[in-house]
């Protein structure tokens, strides 16, 4: 970033240098001057996308190390034709015992499986896993992020709903819409139940589905 803003510098003293000689405008100059707009902007736009990443993680990161009760760590599938569907497991503590359970939700209904016991080491080094896929899902940035939240009632907020899909097209979205695929954990923190969602650009890598479903699946009801 630092490189790119001092290249970026660079350029501009070196066109003012010759912009000084020029008396006449040019078409040349002006397509320069957008190109450099748009350098600044994209600059910007990274740096607040980095901002927003570090907050996010360390948001996640504290809310795992409170004195939690339960944790739930799920691939969210958003479709279409099925809608949301959550897959995972989740972790429990009561006192000194630490368990893991195959965890789903589908239409609202949450469903755990047979559960087993972990040791305090094996639930840190999970803990420390779904912080870093956390991270990786972050550092892949896509259109339905860049447009911000959608609204919750298109049908209600045609306006809105317009503004958005506007921001999400220039952004590079499909104007068909695909399905989505995102990391999800939630904690039931001492100040009530933390949810920390990020979605993964197109389809999440093979090695979090791995990690997802290390403890079983539930069948779909």
């Amino acid at each position: 970033m630092n490189m790119k803003r001092c290249t970026l510098a660079l350029i501009l003293a070196l066109y003012s240098a010759c912009a000084a000689q020029e008396t006449e405008p040019s078409a040349a100059r002006d397509e320069f001057l957008a190109q450099v707009k748009q350098w600044r902007e994209d600059d910007q736009e990274q740096g607040r996308l980095a901002a927003d990443r570090e907050k996010s993680i360390s948001a996640l990161r504290a809310d795992l190390a409170t004195p939690w009760t339960w944790v739930i760590m799920a691939r969210r599938y958003d479709n279409a034709c099925t809608g949301t569907s959550y897959h995972g497991f989740c972790l429990k503590r009561a006192g000194e015992s630490l368990t893991v359970a195959a965890w789903t939700e589908i239409d609202g209904v949450n469903r755990t499986g047979e559960s087993r016991p972990l040791t305090k080491p094996e639930v840190d080094r999970l803990l420390s896993e779904a912080a870093l896929f956390y991270l990786a899902a972050s550092l892949t940035v896509t259109p339905e992020e860049k447009a911000g939240p959608r609204p919750h009632d298109p049908d209600k907020e045609k306006e809105k709903e317009k503004e958005w899909r506007q921001r999400y097209l220039a952004a590079g979205g499909c104007p068909e819409g695909i399905d989505y695929v995102w990391i999800e954990v939630r904690v039931s923190a001492p100040e009530g139940v933390k949810r920390h969602s990020n979605m993964w650009a197109q389809h999440s890598p093979s090695d979090f589905y791995r990690w997802i479903t290390a403890f079983g699946t539930l069948p779909w009801q």
